[in-house]
């Protein structure tokens, strides 16, 4: 039949993602990075989320913390037992990172977190993450906002200090 362009994006996604596991069998993960990224680009894979935190866990602990939720998220999204693995892992990252905690004041009603919105200096926090109630972030100054329907939105600012500690 005739060829679909999923078809095209499928290859050229497993083609990219091949490259960058050669490179990163011979420890060369700064070319496998963007052989990585173009396979996502072309198609959602846990393994090229998995294989970019192993690059990243190298270098920058918060980049593979992301990689390692984006990782579990599509992979429960797809029913693929690799989430407990990129779960287990992110989880093992955070003591070494910078990490905010998100609380509710105890007589609010539960939140709907399904409607709710945090963003963390502009960007979006993924609702996946909001989820777990916990966001890694770099240490320093961040500004924070929540907004949900029907709600007055909520601004402040935290300080995150050194790796391996929280920010409520």
């Amino acid at each position: 039949g005739p060829a679909r362009a999923d078809d095209s994006d499928h290859q050229k996604a497993a083609a990219a993602f091949k490259v960058a596991r050669a490179e990163i069998a011979a420890g060369n993960c700064a070319a496998a990075v963007p052989k990585l990224e173009e396979s996502l680009a072309y198609e959602p894979s846990v393994g090229a989320h998995l294989s970019l935190a192993d690059c990243y866990e190298q270098v920058d602990l918060l980049a593979a913390w992301k990689q390692l939720e984006d990782a579990a998220a599509l992979a429960a999204s797809k029913g693929d037992d690799r989430e407990n693995i990129a779960r287990d892992r992110a989880a093992a990252l955070e003591p070494k990172l910078s990490m905010l905690h998100l609380v509710f004041a105890p007589s609010a009603a539960p939140p709907d977190l399904t409607a709710m919105e945090v963003h963390v200096d502009g960007s979006l926090v993924k609702p996946y993450v909001l989820r777990r109630g916990v966001v890694a972030m770099s240490p320093g100054t961040h500004q924070i906002e929540v907004t949900a329907p029907h709600e007055k939105p909520w601004r402040g600012q935290v300080v995150a200090r050194t790796a391996g500690t929280s920010v409520d």
